[in-house]
């Protein structure tokens, strides 16, 4: 009896408008899902994208010398090598060899070498060889050699023009 009793009894029925609710309820979470869905593959296409960009990008970024960068390079070299030649040495060294008897004409520094000749006359060969041993004895200069000399006449005045190498220390 209970059992039938049981399947007897009346169904509950549930209103139109509760199911009507559920409905859309469902609805929703459909929609926003496949919103959400469509959001991530989206992020995903635009991360992707990102990545290859960048990586196509780190290539073109790279810092590749100029012709320009180069010359300009050179030129501080150039500059630099001027700085630090010691030109306030060099001619205290000059002036105090060089006496009445030398006369120089040409003073030509190599910076690059730290090398200087010098070309000039003097009033006779001892003149000319005392001024070599004076600039030999002098510490901002090392290997003094003379390079060529001649002897010049001029009129009734004889003198030997001459050209030295030397090292800048």
């Amino acid at each position: 009896m209970e059992l039938s009793a049981r399947l007897l009894k009346p169904i509950h029925r549930t209103s139109a408008k509760f199911k009507f609710a559920i409905a859309c309820l469902i609805a929703t979470g459909v929609g926003l899902s496949a919103l959400i869905y469509q959001q991530h593959q989206q992020y995903e296409r635009m991360n992707v994208l990102f990545l290859a960009i960048q990586s196509s990008n780190e290539f073109k970024h790279r810092a590749t010398p100029k012709k320009s960068d180069a010359d300009d390079k050179k030129q501080w070299d150039v500059f630099k090598a001027e700085r630090s030649f010691p030109w306030p040495g060099i001619f205290e060294a000059m002036e105090d060899t060089a006496g009445n008897d030398i006369e120089l004409l040409e003073f030509e520094p190599a910076k690059s070498s730290r090398l200087i000749i010098l070309r000039g006359e003097a009033k006779d060969q001892p003149a000319l060889i005392h001024f070599i041993a004076a600039l030999s004895e002098k510490k901002q200069l090392k290997n003094v050699h003379l390079l060529h000399q001649q002897r010049i006449e001029r009129e009734r005045l004889i003198t030997t023009s001459f050209e030295i190498k030397a090292e800048v220390r």
